[in-house]
């Protein structure tokens, strides 16, 4: 699968409804970078408690922000 391989995953400045858990199975993955995406404190630290502790995730501060389901 050539996901396997991906290192570096940029979702700049996206509208992402949903982060899925299996981002963590990725084996090779370094950097995850969704920076300028509004996402709340609980979503940011729920992403990063699916991530090993190799991952580099860069985040935008956290809004305040309630979305529409």
């Amino acid at each position: 699968d050539g996901l396997s391989q991906l290192k570096a995953l940029s979702l700049w400045s996206n509208v992402i409804s949903h982060y899925p858990a299996s981002l963590g199975d990725l084996p090779r993955l370094e950097v995850l970078d969704v920076q300028y995406n509004d996402m709340t404190l609980e979503e940011q630290e729920m992403l990063k408690s699916w991530l090993p502790a190799r991952v580099e995730v860069r985040m935008s501060a956290p809004c305040r922000c309630e979305f529409d389901e």
